[in-house]
């Protein structure tokens, strides 16, 4: 059996309070980068955006969490790429703005594009 292997990074934004961003995702498997224009994350060793607390068997509300302290005007953007071998390959990536608002795009959607656009059927990049 393969793994599954996910990176993923953000793009820069800026916070409320850093300290207490820094205090809110402390428990979370990401690494947090700080420069003069805000912060950025990457995705930590267990790859991907948190999502799900294994030890309670509770879901994340990972964009919720960075909604809430996102500064007015800013919105995050979680891009993120993983693989399996050569078998599975897929790209997505999510927004989230202050309101908590999120939307999301990935690779996938190419497939309904490609029917839309051409009017066949894509088989999937898949094995």
């Amino acid at each position: 059996m393969a793994n599954l292997i996910v990176n993923g990074r953000s793009n820069t934004f800026k916070v409320k309070d850093e300290a207490a961003f820094r205090e809110a995702l402390s428990e979370l498997d990401v690494v947090i980068h700080s420069s003069a224009e805000g912060v950025s994350l990457l995705t930590g060793d267990e790859g991907g955006w948190p999502n799900h607390d294994h030890e309670e068997d509770e879901p994340i509300d990972f964009l919720g969490i960075v909604s809430s302290h996102l500064a007015e005007g800013e919105v995050a953007v979680f891009v993120s790429a993983g693989w399996e071998k050569q078998r599975y390959v897929f790209g997505e990536a999510q927004a989230v703005n202050g309101a908590g608002e999120v939307i999301y795009v990935g690779t996938d959607s190419i497939y309904d594009m490609a029917l839309k656009s051409f009017g066949i059927e894509p088989t999937r990049a898949e094995a």
